[in-house]
């Protein structure tokens, strides 16, 4: 699974839309299909579209599964999330048993994500590392509230 996940990631990086999306037809769930086997269906998820259901959101990639259920005989399930505004490529587990390798594999470290940007100007820094502490989010009153840091992640960057 890591080999093709890494393999998909660079057709992904160059078949990626920014657009926004209003709904996913069946020719266009054909389009984001990157890999499918019996454990494993990997798509290409456009910018625009949240993963999961939430506060204030129309519109969420989980209605749409059965569009990748194929012979199988239950819709796959999601192994990881992706930000609304984030595309690349979404891992779907078709069996519970791939579920079950592909959550250990996530919580593990043993599959990465890897992010890539395109910036209007040339970075100062060709390499670095960006530390943030995340605030928590009121969700009923919008506002970040700073005193609640939970972490701190850290993105390794590089120009290429």
């Amino acid at each position: 699974i890591c080999a093709m996940a890494t393999n998909i990631v660079n057709r992904t990086a160059q078949a990626s839309k920014r657009a926004v999306i209003q709904s996913i037809s069946a020719k266009d769930s054909q389009r984001m299909l990157l890999y499918k086997d019996n454990d494993v269906v990997a798509i290409n998820k456009p910018a625009g579209i949240a993963v999961h259901a939430g506060p204030g959101l129309t519109q969420e990639l989980t209605s749409y599964l059965p569009l990748w259920q194929y012979e199988a005989q239950s819709p796959p399930s999601i192994a990881h999330r992706l930000d609304k505004d984030t595309s690349g490529v979404l891992l779907l587990s078709r069996t519970a048993e791939a579920a079950t390798r592909l959550r250990h594999l996530f919580e593990n470290k043993m599959i990465l994500k890897n992010y890539c940007a395109i910036t209007v100007n040339v970075p100062e820094k060709v390499e670095g590392s960006i530390e943030v502490p995340l605030a928590v989010k009121d969700l009923s009153t919008h506002q970040s509230n700073s005193h609640g840091m939970h972490r701190v992640p850290c993105v390794h960057t590089k120009c290429v």
